[in-house]
């Protein structure tokens, strides 16, 4: 989710957002992912993403107990989302997501072992046409790979 939409659902600013936010991050809760740019400059001045460092907190927070107990299809996308984040950041030593007018990425890792893309979706269903798209955008980033995750047993497989 992103600071913008944040501070507006929550009902407060968002100068006092990002002094929250960056409590929450220095304190290890939470990580803000920049969008990718080959600029430093650029990263810094990006709007951030939020992703929680534990996905058992967001589960808290929701009041989940269970996975059975998982019935808030709005959060569904989201919490599988963070999930493959913290997967994901395990596996590289830079996180961001990509963003540009009506393209994005979910996540792009950089490691010693190259340069990734990742999009994912929490459906099992693979529509090949959307990840032709997706693919397309790995290579104009020029990505070494791209994968995409779809569903829990493809997470479980990253």
């Amino acid at each position: 989710m992103r600071r913008q939409n944040i501070a507006s659902e929550i009902g407060i600013s968002r100068p006092l957002l990002n002094r929250y936010l960056s409590i929450l991050e220095d304190i290890g809760l939470i990580c803000l992912l920049p969008n990718y740019y080959r600029s430093v400059r650029q990263q810094i001045a990006s709007d951030k993403k939020v992703f929680f460092t534990s996905t058992n907190l967001v589960l808290s927070i929701l009041g989940i107990k269970s996975l059975p107990d998982f019935a808030f299809p709005d959060f569904k996308g989201h919490v599988f989302e963070n999930v493959a984040f913290n997967e994901l950041r395990g596996k590289n030593d830079e996180m961001f997501y990509w963003k540009r007018k009506n393209k994005e990425l979910d996540f792009i890792g950089i490691s010693t072992s190259g340069f990734h893309a990742y999009e994912i979706k929490q459906s099992d269903k693979v529509n090949i046409r959307e990840k032709l798209i997706y693919e397309t955008y790995a290579q104009e980033l020029k990505a070494t790979s791209f994968t995409m995750v779809n569903g829990w047993q493809k997470l479980i497989e990253i």
